[in-house]
């Protein structure tokens, strides 16, 4: 059984943030973001590993061009209460959040760096700075509303792998 395409052409917003979750295992979820300049223009910014043959972690920043470019997607959240950043000024947000890393992912996992708290940590950041208009609370409640639809969106994943059919991630305001 082979998996479902996710097709690659997903419209996102000029000068926007999202944030993008992708299935891992029991329930989890890999957490990223999504960052469109002025002309839709996407970047991914995640804590990821250092390289395939790696153990260790950082801040890692991709082109984003769709869904095809982060593996399988579940979905994308907007950030409506987002005011735009310029690139440079986030890719410095994004690299002070984890200045440095544990040797490894297990050693990360175990004094709380995870792609999660990464995220959580970085939109404190950008709230502070003036880029996010909501409250410490209302970050806090987001995350709730974003897995708990990553987990409805997941289970609509695997029915779609499970039937062979095409999966269309969601994409929704937050």
């Amino acid at each position: 059984m082979s998996v479902p395409h996710t097709p690659s052409a997903v419209q996102l917003h000029p000068n926007s943030l999202y944030i993008l979750t992708s299935p891992l295992m029991h329930g989890a979820f890999h957490w990223s973001l999504v960052h469109t300049d002025a002309y839709g223009r996407g970047t991914r910014h995640h804590w990821a590993p250092s390289s395939t043959s790696s153990r260790s972690e950082r801040y890692v920043e991709q082109d984003f061009r769709g869904p095809s470019d982060a593996g399988v997607v579940i979905a994308l959240f907007r950030l409506t209460s987002y005011v735009p950043l310029d690139l440079q000024s986030l890719r410095l947000l994004c690299a002070a959040v984890f200045p440095s890393s544990f040797a490894t992912a297990e050693q990360n996992r175990a004094h709380g760096l995870n792609c999660r708290t990464w995220i959580a940590r970085l939109l404190g950041r950008l709230r502070e700075a003036g880029h996010l208009q909501r409250t410490a609370d209302a970050l806090g409640q987001m995350e709730t509303k974003i897995h708990a639809r990553s987990a409805t969106c997941e289970l609509e994943y695997l029915n779609a792998f499970m039937f062979q059919r095409v999966y269309h991630p969601a994409v929704e305001n937050v």
